[in-house]
């Protein structure tokens, strides 16, 4: 096993970790919340989580001082809403409700307005985002490379409009919401 296909594993809190894996020549990064086998002696990942293709975990890695920020204003008691993009239908969402980044899917219902949750993701708390950066720190080190990943919406070709208009990592939601320009300032007036 080379360097770069070494596993990296650390433990954010108990049964959740920040983790890597290898798939057809492709390096993911997981926060994930793992479970215990019966007998306790081994633990496997569930579904409950978040996995990063390496173009998300630098547009995710780039929101890092936003993300701070918002948890310093929700920490002083100052109303937040933090919604952010981070490729295909994935955002990191931080508001007045909850103490912790949400890391989720979303979709586009047919007729809704706006895109809306699913249950696939994950919730970091507060404290739990601290010693999360630290892991990441780690995870760095020992794994450089992953932060030379080129994001989607900063591949040369998406200096067309239209190209990233018909991205399905952009854009995830093309299909479903309209973009002609001529019906958007129709639906305006």
């Amino acid at each position: 096993m080379t360097a770069e296909s070494k596993i990296f594993k650390g433990q954010i809190a108990d049964n959740f970790f920040l983790t890597t894996s290898q798939h057809k020549d492709v390096e993911y990064v997981h926060i994930r919340r793992y479970e215990k086998t019966e007998d306790g002696q081994k633990s496997f990942p569930t579904k409950k989580g978040a996995s990063f293709t390496p173009g998300r975990w630098v547009a995710f890695f780039d929101l890092f001082t936003d993300i701070d920020d918002y948890i310093k204003r929700h920490k002083d008691g100052q109303s937040v809403y933090y919604h952010h993009h981070i490729g295909g239908g994935v955002y990191v969402t931080i508001n007045d409700k909850y103490r912790h980044v949400d890391i989720r899917r979303f979709f586009y219902p047919s007729g809704a307005k706006m895109e809306q949750p699913t249950k696939s993701g994950i919730c970091v708390t507060f404290d739990q985002w601290d010693i999360l950066k630290t892991l990441i720190a780690k995870l760095h080190k020992q794994k450089p490379y992953l932060l030379g990943a080129v994001p989607c919406f900063k591949q040369p070709d998406h200096v067309n409009l239209m190209t990233v208009v018909e991205c399905k990592e952009c854009n995830p939601f093309s299909d479903a919401v309209d973009h002609n320009p001529l019906n958007f300032f129709s639906s305006l007036e």
